[in-house]
């Protein structure tokens, strides 16, 4: 189930939510080695510093993951095994996003396209 090293991701999550008065507790610690066992991995972990642009509600969280596909995404997602973790995780936090993006190797084509 891990991500090699060698193996190209072709899926990331962002994940972002406003900490609030709740708290993300012990269990979405154990969520990184549950997210490697799917073909998933940590990458980035952030703590909101300031709003440079837009006008978006800012998170105070962000956690952004690769994903070997959609399907290892999906089976972190549908995993029995998992049933307890999720709620914990969306219950204990506010304001909770998350967003699948195609991974890129470049941004040309798309910046090609909107031209």
């Amino acid at each position: 189930g891990h991500l090699r090293s060698d193996e190209r991701p072709q899926l990331l999550l962002l994940r972002m939510w406003e900490g609030g008065e709740r708290t993300v507790g012990p269990p979405s610690l154990a969520g990184r080695s549950h997210t490697a066992d799917r073909g998933g991995r940590v990458v980035a972990l952030g703590k909101f510093r300031e709003q440079v642009a837009g006008d978006e509600t800012p998170r105070r969280v962000m956690i952004l993951v690769e994903w070997r596909s959609l399907e290892a995404f999906r089976h972190y997602c549908d995993d029995p095994e998992l049933a307890d973790l999720h709620p914990h995780r969306e219950n204990g936090t506010a304001d909770y996003i998350w967003q699948l993006f195609d991974r890129l190797e470049d941004l040309r084509p798309i910046l090609k396209a909107a031209s």
